[in-house]
Parts: structure tokens; sequence; C-alpha cells
């Protein structure tokens, strides 16, 4: 799957063409502004890891908040992302004093680094379990002994992080447009046997350093406070200040790495409508899982959240696994790529779909009923998940690059991007609806009752319902 500038295509298109690039385009881009472009990737792919890393030992361990405040985080994290599309066409139709990217790059680093140094500088109270061993007490076992010592006041400050979180996002976010962008301009300069060789190398960089951030979270929050075991921890105020001294040296080397020439501004208005043919069928058809997907994979983060309740979880082992989970899903696309593109794709989503219910159902109903309640099968089962996911992920990119046509490809692509961003803010709205009705609260998921399980084994066929139909 194509990952440019949507606006950018457009006007480009033959730089994707089988056609060799003209002797314009031939020349070969300089060392310092592939440097400049890996160090926004890198810096990207850290920070962009390391901030929804944070949810689970933090808000969800630390100050104790609830599933839905919880889901609500992971979703406003992630919302900026619905708006790419008017970044895109506010970095390409508004350059700021003749220049498309290092403005708005040098902007997008500012925003993120003031709300890294509030998050960093804002006081946190004690954990909501200031004694860790009374976190794994049962509501129906509370002492008035016990129930002084919980900070209540914990879980009131999660808003406040989630909110800052989320101007974070924007700001970076900001920054991955624009540097998707300067992508663009440098896969053109590509002679004909290097096509692709830069792309691959940005986002290979982005890969690593999100790992990197990953691991940072793992190993700095994860103290009996954040739900650990370790004797010690960094502490989320200081994870903070790291990462904004880790992103500050981003912001000279954006502007004396990265070359540009000045632009002037241009229309973003299309002459030419686009048409409605024979593909709006089987487009509409193909929207409708699109958005339909992301409902259902944030339907039950709540319970997701209280995972550490009946399975034990330790932030460290949750990010771990989520690496390997992520090479598993690279490694399947791989594959796919090599093997799978004579495959009857409708069979394979179908199959890719089917396998991917079932091999979620297995560690899900054995934890919630209590046969087998294990952190290492519930962090294991989902890796095997990663495989499925990742061949129906790029399938499903095969799929939409298929259906749109040269005149209307850059609109179609963006159109499919919009659907997939927007689904998530609407799925988790759906998801607080829809487990209101169940009352899945942390207190009552704690109590782990005969009704409990029923209710959430309920959430879960609701679920899995969305996903096969």
């Amino acid at each position: 799957m194509r990952s440019v500038s949507l606006i950018e295509s457009t006007r480009h298109n033959a730089i994707w063409s089988n056609k060799p690039p003209s002797t314009s385009m031939t020349v070969i881009y300089s060392i310092a502004d592939l440097c400049g472009l890996l160090v926004q990737y890198a810096a990207i792919g850290f920070v962009d890891s390391v901030l929804p890393a944070t949810i689970y030992p933090f808000l969800q361990n630390y100050l104790n908040a609830e599933g839905s405040t919880v889901l609500t985080a992971r979703v406003l994290v992630k919302l900026p992302w619905a708006f790419k599309v008017f970044y895109e066409m506010l970095s390409d139709c508004f350059p700021l004093f003749g220049y498309r990217h290092r403005p708005y790059i040098a902007i997008g680093w500012i925003i993120c680094l003031v709300g890294l140094v509030i998050m960093s500088s804002i006081p946190i109270q004690g954990p909501y379990y200031s004694v860790a061993e009374y976190r794994r007490v049962r509501p129906e076992h509370y002492t008035p002994e016990i129930v002084s010592t919980f900070n209540r006041e914990a879980s009131t400050q999660a808003t406040k992080f989630v909110l800052l979180m989320m101007i974070c996002a924007f700001g970076y976010l900001l920054v991955d447009v624009c540097a998707d962008g300067l992508m663009v301009k440098i896969a053109q300069r590509e002679p004909e046997e290097r096509r692709g060789k830069s792309q691959a190398l940005v986002y290979t960089t982005r890969i690593i350093f999100g790992m990197i951030g990953i691991a940072l979270v793992g190993f700095g929050l994860n103290s009996e406070d954040y739900g650990g075991t370790f004797d010690f921890s960094i502490g989320f105020s200081e994870l903070m200040q790291i990462v904004a001294i880790l992103l500050c040296p981003v912001l000279p080397l954006t502007w004396f790495l990265i070359q540009e020439a000045c632009s002037s501004i241009v229309s973003c208005v299309h002459d030419e409508p686009m048409e409605a043919d024979s593909n709006s069928g089987r487009l509409s058809s193909r929207l409708s899982p699109i958005f339909l997907g992301n409902i259902r994979q944030y339907h039950m983060y709540s319970f997701h959240a209280n995972s550490f309740d009946y399975a034990n979880v330790e932030p460290i082992n949750e990010k771990v696994f989520e690496v390997v989970g992520s090479l598993i899903f690279a490694i399947s696309i791989s594959s796919t790529l090599n093997y799978g593109l004579q495959w009857d794709w409708r069979k394979i989503i179908m199959i890719t779909m089917l396998s991917s219910i079932g091999i979620d159902m297995v560690p899900t109903l054995l934890t919630i009923w209590n046969l087998v309640r294990n952190q290492w099968f519930w962090l294991g089962m989902p890796i095997v998940l990663s495989f499925p996911q990742g061949i129906s992920f790029i399938i499903s990119a095969f799929v939409s690059v298929e259906l749109a046509e040269p005149s209307n490809e850059a609109a179609v692509y963006r159109l499919m991007t919009t659907v997939n961003n927007i689904s998530v803010p609407f799925g988790a709205s759906l998801t607080k609806l829809i487990d209101k009705q169940w009352d899945l609260s942390n207190e009552r998921i704690k109590t782990d009752t005969l009704a409990v399980r029923l209710d959430i084994t309920k959430a879960y066929m609701l679920m899995y319902m969305m996903s096969a139909f």
C-alpha cells in the first residue's frame, strides 16, 4: 500500500507507473535530504509508540481509570489521524514563507514538545493503590482499613493527561503529513533500479524506533505502582521529560538538513469532478467492512483494560509481546507480497476473518470463565492472531488499489483513509453506549461473579457477530 501525500499523488501520478522517470526526475537526492527525512520518521515512530504505550501502565494501573476512560484515551490519541486529509490540504495549498513542508514540520514538533513539557510539569498524586498488594483484592473483601489506603483522587487526573496526549498527537501528525510529502519528492528522484528503496528505508526506521519507544515504556513503567514487578521505575513525569529532551534536536535538524524550494499558493480544487463509474458499487461494498472492522476492534477495550485483574498482565510483558506481534504482522505482509498475489482474495479475506475470530475467542472465553488465567496465554494468542490480520490488511490494500481508476485514484484513496480513521471514534462511542447496558465498570469486573462473566461474554459475542457479518 502506498504511503504518500494524497494531494502530491494527484500531481505526480506518473511516479507510480511502470514508465521510467523523466530526465528531470532522475537527479539523485542529497544525503542531507534523506537524513532529514529519516530523523522525522524516527521521531514520529518513537513518540507515536510511547504515548499510546503509557495508557495501560499509567492510566489503567497507576491512576486506576475506568475502562471507558482508558478506551477514550486510546481513541483520542489516535483521533487526530482522522484529520490527516485536512493537514495535507493545508500544507500543500497554503505554503508558509514559500515553503510547504519545513515550517509546518517545525510547528508540529513545537506543538508536540509543548504538550510533553506540560505533562512532565503537572504534579502527579500517589497511585490509586498506595499498597500495591491490595490491587488484587476483590471488592467484597474490602475492609475499612483497606479502603482508607485508596487514593480516590488519582483517577480524576486521567482526563487532563488524555487531552494533552491528543494535543501531542495533533502536533506529530502534522509532521507525519509533511514527511510523507517530502518522501514523495525524494522517491521521484530515484532511478528506476532504486525505486522504493527510500520508502522502505524510512518506514523501517519508523518501526525500529517505535519498538525502542515501546521497550522504554515497558522497562520504565513496570514497578508495582504501575502493575509490574520491578522495585524501580522511571515515573511518568520523568518519562515525558526524557521524550521531550530526545525530540528537541529534531527541530534544528529539520531546518538545516531538509532542503526545499519555495512554492506559491496553488488551487486544490479540481476542474473536473470525479464521475461515478462501474466501480462505485464495489467501492461501497469495500468501505463497509473497513468502517465496521474498526468499530469491532475498539468494541471491547473496556474489558481489555482490565486484563490485569483476570490475567495478571505485567506492563513489560505486554510491551514485549506487542513488539513480537508487530514483527509477526510484518512477516505476514512480506509473505503475502511474495506468495499471495495470485490467491483468491475473496476467499482469503473470509478465511482470515473467521480464523481471527476463532483465535481470539480461545484466550478470551477461557480467561473470562477462569479456566485458564495466565498472562503468557493471554498475551501469546494475539501474537498468533497477528499473522492472519497482516494478510487481511495487505490484501485489503490490494483491493483498494484495484478499485481506484487513474482519474480518481487520489480521491478514492483519500475517501478510504478518511472512512478508516473516522470509524475509530464512532466505534468508541458505540462501545460506551452498548457496554453501559451491562455496567462493565472496574469495580464490577473485579467482583468476577457469574453475572459479570455472562455480561462480558454477551459483549464479546456481539463483537464477534459484528466481525462476521
